[in-house]
């Protein structure tokens, strides 16, 4: 494959869509199953362009949520609507209410994201 490592993972079982990070190259690959085999819809669905960190669906599974630490710049956390062909559409960034990554002056990683998170609730 040409796609960048994978890092999280999520599977959506109202559309059989699967959704992996590549926090790296700060982009989401989106998969579907059928068959009991995965096809790639997309290598590129969503791309911020920043390191990503977690990612999340809303209780119904028709948003996703990606956060992404940079290390350098404001925290980010990218809502994406999904499609029934797992498509996504970049619908907002939240950077309110995020702390700062001074406030987050934890070890930094070969990418240079701040280790130590815990992740990403959606209720």
């Amino acid at each position: 494959t040409t796609l960048p490592t994978g890092c999280w993972v999520k599977y959506s079982p109202r559309d059989s869509c699967v959704y992996v990070t590549h926090p790296e190259a700060g982009s989401v690959s989106s998969l579907k199953v059928k068959n009991k085999r995965l096809k790639l819809v997309e290598a590129g669905a969503a791309v911020t362009g920043t390191p990503l960190f977690d990612l999340e669906f809303s209780p119904d599974y028709k948003f996703l949520y990606v956060l992404s630490v940079p290390g350098d710049s404001a925290n980010a956390i990218y809502v994406y609507k999904v499609s029934c062909d797992c498509g996504l559409k970049q619908i907002q960034v939240i950077t309110d209410g995020l702390p700062s990554n001074p406030a987050l002056s934890g070890v930094r990683n070969e990418f240079n994201q701040t280790t130590g998170y815990v992740g990403m609730a959606v209720f």
